[in-house]
């Protein structure tokens, strides 16, 4: 499958520009595959950490305002690594739904950037691993 930029058609799980990121990806979040990434547009990407709050595991990751109308976001939990359960979705630019138990923050940046912070009770994730799951929906 492929997405076009410019009129050329890039394979979406390919790395048009060698920096170790898909093209899906890096459409998804907001960037152009074509231009290698800078290390504060790394930073953006999905990482852990311990909530302020207590009591939870927090992933901390950017999406664009105008998020590609075709993305589809999955926030995953799994216990093994093997299996893994979505228990939050994000589609296009709409709301995230999904599990009553996480909190989900959000604030828009000037730089068009929107800070996301996903926060799971940490009872629930059993060993708790999470990720984030980017689709292009085609």
């Amino acid at each position: 499958t492929c997405i076009r930029f410019g009129g050329e058609p890039l394979v979406l799980l390919g790395d048009v520009n060698g920096d170790g990121v898909s093209n899906s990806i890096a459409y998804a979040l907001g960037y152009l595959p074509t231009d290698k990434l800078s290390q504060a547009q790394l930073e953006s990407f999905p990482r852990s950490s311990k909530s302020q709050k207590g009591g939870a595991s927090a992933m901390i990751f950017s999406i664009p305002t105008d998020a590609a109308d075709d993305a589809i976001y999955s926030i995953l939990s799994s216990s093994d690594l093997n299996i893994w359960t979505e228990i939050a979705r994000k589609e296009g630019d709409g709301a995230w739904t999904g599990s009553e138990a996480a909190a989900i923050t959000q604030a828009v940046e000037s730089d068009g950037s929107v800070p996301t912070t996903f926060e799971y009770p940490i009872e629930l994730l059993n060993k708790g691993f999470m990720r984030l799951k980017v689709e292009i929906d085609d």
